[in-house]
């Protein structure tokens, strides 16, 4: 069996490209983060619970990518957004809810070398 070493050029420089895209936005961590927010009953009637988390004040409303069923809203006194809702929850149940955003805590290199 005989390998065709005739690759067009534009497809290798192609696929070069693209893994060096890759492998580069790996390297700066560019990714989106998850917050749990956790809703516990423990006791043993069911109970309808308000939930009210602040979330961290660099966070735009377009960093904030999905609120999982809860309502998002802004606090002019605390300048941040916080998420809110009521949650019905049995006995002993709890529930999770992960708050999508973008990751706006990114460390460059040079910030890592300097610690």
């Amino acid at each position: 069996m005989k390998v065709n070493k005739n690759i067009p050029k534009h497809i290798l420089r192609t696929f070069t490209v693209a893994i060096i895209l890759y492998w580069g936005m790996m390297a700066f961590g560019l990714a989106d983060v998850y917050i749990n927010v956790v809703a516990v009953n423990g006791k043993d009637a069911p109970k309808t619970y308000p939930i009210h988390f602040d979330l961290p004040g660099e966070l735009t409303a377009e960093d904030i990518l999905d609120t999982n069923g809860l309502q998002l809203d802004y606090s002019v006194d605390d300048a941040a957004y916080f998420v809110y809702g009521d949650v019905d929850l049995k006995p002993k149940e709890s529930k999770s809810f992960r708050i999508h955003v973008k990751d706006r805590w990114m460390v460059t290199p040079d910030q890592v070398a300097a610690h």
